[in-house]
């Protein structure tokens, strides 16, 4: 059986937990009444040499709703691709900052 949104939402959850505890990034997850979830990792060291924070960050309606122009079944698959990408977080350590 597939999973639902909210499970999904939860499994994210789950990950922006796991890749603060371990200290590197920083995760912030919003859940908009199963029409949205916003997900942004940054470095907790802030900026890197170039100045930049690199963040990752992504939307998803699994309402269709046409402003943001998923259909509920493309919705579910920018979740499953969420997932996957927040969990390559756990893989990897922040990027250096400058002194």
């Amino acid at each position: 059986m597939k999973p639902t949104t909210e499970e999904l939402a939860l499994q994210i959850l789950a990950t922006c937990m796991l890749i603060n505890a371990q200290g590197f990034f920083l995760a912030t997850f919003t859940y908009d009444c199963g029409d949205s979830v916003w997900v942004s990792v940054e470095p907790r060291g802030g900026l890197d040499e170039d100045g930049d924070a690199h963040r990752y960050s992504a939307v998803m309606n699994a309402a269709g709703d046409p402003d943001f122009d998923h259909a509920p079944v493309e919705g579910m698959g920018t979740l499953t691709g969420m997932l996957s990408q927040l969990q390559d977080y756990l893989q990897k350590e922040a990027i250096p900052c400058a002194a």
